[in-house]
């Protein structure tokens, strides 16, 4: 049996496998919880530190929070403090992705690598997409900060319908708008907004991996071009949607272990 144990972070359970000498944090994104990580630990944990945890107000039956870009990085720094306060690999998805690029540039001696996955930068793919892709965005991007402000039930339902439109592979029934804070942050927050990196150029070694079976990327192929210039990045297409660590979980384990492992290779 691998190690296995937990803590508790300014009241947030951290969920940590496995062992080895690199720690692997993992930050889902909307609407998951930590549980979205499965096959990754299960694939990680024999030969890295894994941990992961569920973003604050995104477990069923959560206390509503609006935390600010600030309070989550503050959260990151102090979960790597209580890890033993070294560089650590982050392995990202959805929303996770624009929280640790924001912490990954703003504290990048606690980053080792990156590994990302299906958001890149959205500001140079934001420039690619069509008329239709801009308008899909901004209607279930916007429904779904609008759910966040309305009554419970009404938002939790609305919340729901987003998710059977996007063909989320989750329960409905966990579904509530109250993991919807990230989106009214970016678009109702006014001045209180989070803002997108202006560039999301990463200082360390970094694995993009997204899904080809979208109707539109999250990602310029411009980006992707950039980051191949770096001989110890890696940008690989999976046959998957959005959810490549579930859709594709055999392809993509096996190519981050094998990326991970050329970082541990001297050269």
């Amino acid at each position: 049996m691998l190690p296995h144990t937990t803590l508790s972070v300014q009241g947030i359970p951290l969920d940590i496998s496995g062992q080895g000498n690199s720690t692997i944090l993992m930050l889902h994104g909307w609407p998951d919880t930590a549980a979205v990580w499965d096959a990754q630990v299960a694939a990680l944990a024999p030969h890295y530190r894994t941990v992961r945890f569920t973003l604050p107000g995104f477990l069923p039956g959560s206390p509503r929070c609006y935390p600010s870009l600030d309070d989550l990085i503050a959260l990151l720094d102090d979960i790597i403090a209580a890890l033993g306060d070294q560089p650590v690999t982050l392995l990202l998805h959805d929303w996770g992705c624009f929280i640790g690029y924001h912490y990954a540039a703003s504290r990048p001696d606690k980053v080792r690598a990156i590994a990302a996955i299906d958001v890149g930068d959205t500001r140079s793919a934001a420039s690619e997409w069509s008329f239709g892709a801009k308008m899909v965005v901004l209607a279930y991007q916007l429904s779904l900060a609008l759910a966040w402000r309305l009554p419970s039930r009404a938002g939790d339902g609305l919340t729901r319908l987003v998710a059977r439109v996007l063909r989320v592979p989750r329960s409905g029934k966990d579904l509530h708008a109250g993991m919807n804070y990230p989106y009214h942050r970016v678009w109702l927050a006014g001045r209180a907004r989070w803002k997108p990196l202006a560039r999301v150029e990463p200082h360390c070694p970094m694995f993009f991996a997204w899904g080809t079976r979208k109707p539109f990327m999250f990602h310029a192929q411009r980006w992707i071009d950039r980051l191949r210039q770096n001989p110890a990045n890696r940008a690989e297409g999976f046959k998957a949607g959005h959810w490549v660590m579930q859709d594709a979980a055999k392809a993509y384990n096996h190519a981050l272990l094998n990326w991970l492992s050329s970082l541990d290779t001297p050269h």
